[in-house]
């Protein structure tokens, strides 16, 4: 699935256009730069991800990205996931990710008001 030493990589019609190796959300964040730059179709891109709670689903909603491939998710994500038709393919599903982040995290919260939550526990 993923390159070795890479935590998430995004890929187009099956070739890597981006790859990070930072940690918890960071990859994600980094991806939004890059997106921002990126001038081609997104519903041909693909994302793999290493980890995801629902923090990481809020951010890949917001980036308009539609099929994810994930190694280890939260059902907590999964739900989130669906709710917005998000194609997943997961290896494993647990209950949640054991991070301060997820036990932040209210079913009732729109993925930008995660974002904002994610943004300011950055800040601070």
């Amino acid at each position: 699935m993923i390159v070795e030493g890479n935590t998430l990589e995004l890929l187009c019609d099956g070739r890597i256009i981006f790859s990070s190796r930072a940690h918890w959300l960071h990859p994600l964040l980094e991806l939004e730069t890059f997106l921002g730059t990126w001038n081609g179709d997104r519903s041909s891109l693909q994302l793999h991800d290493t980890k995801s709670g629902r923090a990481g689903a809020a951010l890949v909603i917001l980036l308009g990205i539609r099929n994810v491939e994930i190694g280890l998710v939260s059902r907590y994500a999964l739900d989130l996931y669906e709710d917005y038709g998000i194609r997943v393919r997961a290896g494993r599903i647990i209950d949640r990710i054991d991070c301060m982040t997820e036990k932040l995290i209210t079913p009732d919260m729109s993925p930008v008001e995660i974002r904002r939550l994610v943004l300011s526990r950055i800040s601070n």
